[in-house]
């Protein structure tokens, strides 16, 4: 399981995540993630995944990263010609990316794409609608 969040400007996010394992579910393999990525300096997420195992032979783990744009790789693309807007686009994308690229059927696939990244470029131009 792979919860990601984009928080803009002043936006706050929560996650509360929990994986529970009970005594009969032995040989379980689960993980979960949670990925938060802040736009602006007043932005925050909370993130808390939790694991309750009652069973002895499981492997389950968790993990959370908050994080902003990287510096680096905004530089990168500001040397290569791209302006700050369409480099931050870019970062974006590939951050977002991953949430839809699972999706087998070719038409739900493109929607929801589209609606990805109709909401980054809003993200981007400080619109905070839904």
């Amino acid at each position: 399981q792979k919860i990601k969040s984009v928080i803009a400007e002043s936006g706050h996010s929560s996650f509360l995540g929990n994986i529970a394992v009970n005594q009969a579910a032995q040989q379980t393999n689960t993980l979960m993630v949670n990925e938060n990525l802040l736009l602006g300096e007043k932005g925050q997420a909370d993130s808390a995944p939790q694991l309750e195992i009652l069973a002895d032979e499981v492997k389950c783990n968790h993990a959370a990263t908050i994080t902003q744009l990287d510096d680096k790789a905004l530089f990168y693309l500001l040397s290569r010609g791209f302006s700050q807007d369409a480099a931050k686009l870019l970062l974006l994308q590939a951050f977002t990316k991953e949430v839809v690229h699972h999706i087998k059927h070719p038409a739900v696939l493109e929607h929801c794409q589209q609606m990805v990244a109709q909401r980054v470029a809003q993200l981007l131009r400080g619109s905070h609608e839904s």
